[in-house]
């Protein structure tokens, strides 16, 4: 059952000990450590980017696996995005950061489940620790589980913020604040670059995937899109991406660059959900007649997604330190894709990894890494200190020099709120939850 009833964070996020109100001391850093930025591809794996690489077709990506270290980065279970991005965000498994899946229990105790929430949330993120150091800004667009917005030095868009069909179901006032952004007023600033699905038509989305007649109209008429659906999930996923990169576009152009900046893409995850079938027929027991027609969807998707990830590396500090990730990796479900039913592809453990960039190792291969290694390795590359009570590590082979790091350590980065949590109406949340339920992620 959809709910109008939704939440804002009415106090001061302080980096706080766990069970403690107490904030512990700023963390020394290196101030003279230069930026990282994050880049998420959702989805992605290299089952599809390696015969790619070999053809030339992700230029952008092969110039920092040329300039880097690769690896597999393994995801830890439950393989639900808003769970691995918050993984990856903390440094901690769902038992540990609490974000346990799409559903979360409603904290007023009124019993129906509400959308995960960055309330929600029982561990200090990234943007939250890299606040907590002296001077330190970070700028975060589109990362799961961000709404509501928390406060910290930079700035945060929320995955709530880019323009689709369902902001115009919310019809929220203009006058009320719903946290979208922080600070808030970015919200109207930002709301003039967005893309809205219909402002996007159908000679843009067909360049991408090759619809037939049909699927364009069917595309094209979605008001909203279908669970499983590849036209309509295609066309609102590629408006959110769309926006996204708007938004990361105006605020480096408008902007110093933050330390930490992130921006995360989410249509190679949708690409993989509904054209797998087309990509690897072989691995279905009745495959479509005419799997060959949209055989590139998810390639060109791939590429699209690099062509989008070099305008933001050519905004980019040229001495800055880039990760490219995915939460996870994409697999066959062996079975065709039933609108309402079941997808073509589904997610797998093996997601990407790249870091390149000054003092970075070039041309290296790693096997595998750990979800959980990587807010420890972000924190070493900004000269930060790495927490104790955090079970990843730093990933040391990916530095020329061992000693990039500087080897600070700090007990724990706590729980990264303190203050209470205030009830708010917002028909913002709502519209989300018809989002993720559309989508197929969510029941009723």
């Amino acid at each position: 059952m959809a709910l109008a009833c939704g939440f804002v964070i009415a106090m001061a996020f302080l980096v706080s000990g766990c069970g403690s109100s107490e904030a512990p001391a700023p963390p020394e850093d290196d101030p003279e450590a230069p930026p990282v930025a994050v880049i998420g591809w959702d989805g992605a794996t290299w089952d599809v980017i390696e015969p790619m690489l070999l053809d030339g077709r992700l230029p952008h990506l092969a110039a920092l696996i040329d300039g880097g270290t690769r690896a597999r980065l393994l995801a830890e279970p439950p393989l639900l995005s808003p769970v691995a991005w918050t993984t990856l965000a903390t440094g901690f498994t769902e038992e540990e950061h609490g974000i346990a899946g799409f559903n979360m229990p409603d904290p007023t105790g009124k019993g129906s489940p509400i959308l995960a929430a960055s309330f929600h949330r029982r561990r200090a993120a990234l943007w939250q620790m890299v606040s907590a150091a002296p001077e330190r800004e970070v700028g975060f667009i589109g990362w799961w589980t961000t709404w509501p917005a928390e406060p910290v030095r930079g700035y945060v868009v929320t995955d709530h913020l880019a323009f689709n069909r369902w902001d115009a179901w919310a019809r929220r006032p203009e006058n009320e604040a719903f946290h979208l952004t922080y600070p808030a007023e970015l919200t109207d600033e930002l709301s003039a670059v967005a893309v809205r699905p219909e402002q996007t038509g159908a000679e843009t989305l067909t360049r991408l995937v090759a619809f037939n007649e049909r699927e364009q109209q069917e595309m094209m008429a979605a008001t909203r899109p279908v669970i499983f659906h590849g036209p309509s999930v295609f066309r609102f996923g590629y408006s959110t991406d769309a926006s996204n990169l708007a938004f990361a576009r105006h605020l480096l152009d408008t902007r110093e660059q933050p330390d930490l900046f992130a921006v995360s893409f989410i249509l190679t995850d949708v690409a993989g959900h509904v054209f797998w079938h087309h990509y690897r027929p072989e691995a279905y027991a009745d495959p479509p007649a005419d799997a060959g027609r949209l055989a590139e969807a998810i390639p060109d998707i791939y590429e699209q997604v690099d062509r989008w990830t070099g305008e933001l590396l050519a905004r980019l500090e040229p001495d800055t330190r880039v990760l490219l990730i995915s939460d996870h990796g994409m697999r066959s479900t062996g079975q065709r894709p039933v609108p309402g039913r079941n997808p073509a592809g589904d997610h797998d453990p093996a997601g990407i990894f790249v870091a390149s960039g000054p003092g970075l190792r070039r041309g290296a291969e790693l096997h595998s890494l750990s979800s959980l290694d990587f807010t420890p390795t972000v924190l070493a590359l900004l000269g930060l200190p790495v927490a104790d009570d955090m079970p990843g590590r730093v990933v040391h082979e990916l530095f020329e020099d061992p000693g990039l790091w500087n080897g600070a350590r700090i007990p724990s980065y706590g729980d990264g709120r303190d203050g209470k949590v205030e009830m708010v109406e917002s028909p913002a949340d709502e519209a989300y939850r018809d989002r993720l339920k559309a989508l197929g992620y969510i029941g009723e």
